[in-house]
C-alpha cells in the first residue's frame, strides 16, 4: 500500500523531521516538505499561567481514553503524589474495556482525586488549561500531538513521557521530558518539583512554554504551505483536465482562504499551459478501471501473483490429502 501510495504522489507533508526521517526510511525518494501541525493561538496566548500558590494542584490531559494515551501510568503516578493534586482527565473511553480498569484501578487504590470531565466542546479547552498547574503526558506515541502545543501555547508546563512530540518540543525549559521507562515515582518527583517552584520561577517556565510553539501559529503555517505548493507547481507544472477537475474539487472541499484561493488560480494556470498531446498514442483516452490498474507498483502485482499461486497450490495440496484420507478411511 506504501508502495503505491509512494509511488503516485508529486511530493509528501512530514510533520516534523522523526516523520521525515520514517519516511525516508520506507523509501519514499521524491520532495518532502516539513510542515508542522497548526493551531490558532489566539484562543491559548490570551490566557492567564495558573497561581502556583494556590493549595490545589491541578494535572490535566486531553485525548481519548485508550492504551496509546497511557492515562493508566498517569494514575499509578497519582499514588506517589499528596492528596491536593487532582488529576482531570478530559476526553471519551475508545473502549469500554480500558475505561472499566482505570475505574477498576481507581477502586482499588481508593483514588479520590481523579476527575473524568468527558469529551467538552473545543472553544472550552483553553478555560481547563489555564487553571491547569502541569499538563501531563505519558502517551506511548504521539507524532505531533495538538494537545500538547495546546498546553504550552496556553503557558501550562508539559511534564511528559518521551515520544515524538515530547521529544521535539519538551525540556527543562517549558517542563520536564522523562524517559518512557521511567517509573511513575520519578514522573511524579518532576511534578512535584515544578509545582513548588516559586511564583517568579514558575511564571518563567510558563513564558518559555508558550515561546516554543510560537512558529506555530496559523499564519505561519499557511505561508509555509503556500509556499510548499509554489515549490512542487513549478517542478511538475502541467496537468491534464481531469487532473484539474480532481484538484480543484479536493482544494475548494479542504482549503479556506488565502490558501484556496492560491491554490485554485494556481490550477486555472497550470490547466492554460498544459501543451497539448503530441502523436497517436497520447491521444488515446485511456479508460478510468485501466489507470487504477495500471498505477498498482510492481511490487504489488508479484506480492498479488505470488498469494494467488500459494492459496491455489495450498487448496490443491488440501482437496488431494483429503481425498486420500477418505480412500483409506473407507469414507466419502
Amino acid at each position: 500500500v506504501l508502495s503505491n501510495f509512494f509511488a503516485n504522489c508529486d511530493a509528501l507533508i512530514a510533520l516534523n523531521q522523526p516523520a521525515y526521517d520514517s519516511i525516508r526510511e520506507f523509501g519514499y525518494s521524491g520532495p518532502i516538505f516539513i510542515i508542522p501541525n497548526g493551531r490558532d493561538l489566539a484562543h491559548f496566548n490570551d490566557r492567564d499561567f495558573a497561581d502556583v500558590g494556590a493549595e490545589q494542584k491541578i494535572l490535566l490531559f486531553t485525548g481519548f481514553l485508550n492504551k496509546r494515551k497511557n492515562q493508566f501510568y498517569l494514575l499509578k503516578t497519582l499514588r506517589h503524589l499528596p492528596e491536593n493534586y487532582l488529576l482531570r482527565l478530559i476526553g471519551e473511553p475508545l473502549n469500554q474495556d480500558y475505561k472499566d480498569k482505570l475505574d477498576k484501578y481507581i477502586n482499588k487504590y481508593n483514588l479520590t482525586n481523579v476527575d473524568f470531565i468527558g469529551q467538552v466542546e473545543f472553544s472550552q479547552i483553553p478555560e481547563f488549561l489555564e487553571s491547569a498547574h502541569v499538563f501531563t503526558s505519558a502517551s506511548t506515541m504521539e507524532v505531533q500531538s495538538l494537545v500538547v502545543i495546546e498546553a504550552l501555547a496556553s503557558g501550562t508546563p508539559v511534564v511528559g513521557l518521551s515520544n515524538e512530540t515530547i521529544d521535539e518540543l519538551i525540556n527543562d525549559d517549558v517542563g520536564a521530558w522523562l524517559n518512557k521507562n521511567q517509573k511513575p515515582s520519578e514522573f511524579a518527583e518532576q511534578i512535584i518539583q515544578v509545582c513548588a517552584l516559586s511564583d517568579d520561577h514558575y511564571r518563567i517556565l510558563c513564558e518559555n512554554a508558550r515561546e516554543r510553539v510560537a512558529h506555530l501559529d496559523w499564519s505561519n503555517i499557511v505561508q509555509t504551505t503556500i509556499l510548499a505548493y509554489r515549490e512542487i507547481l513549478t517542478i511538475k507544472l502541467f496537468m491534464s483536465d481531469e487532473d484539474s477537475d480532481m484538484l480543484t474539487s479536493l482544494v475548494s472541499f479542504f482549503t479556506i482562504g488565502e490558501v484556496r484561493e492560491y491554490l485554485l488560480s494556481a490550477i486555472i494556470e497550470a490547466r492554460k499551459s498544459s501543451p497539448a498531446p503530441k502523436g497517436i498514442f497520447s491521444r488515446v483516452k485511456v479508460p478510468r478501471w485501466l489507470e487504477s490498474w495500471i498505477r498498482v507498483t510492481s511490487s504489488t502485482w508479484f506480492i498479488s501473483g505470488v498469494t494467488v499461486l500459494v492459496s491455489v497450490f495450498g487448496y490443491l495440496f488440501l482437496r488431494g490429502k483429503g481425498k486420500k484420507t477418505g480412500k483409506i478411511d473407507g469414507k466419502d
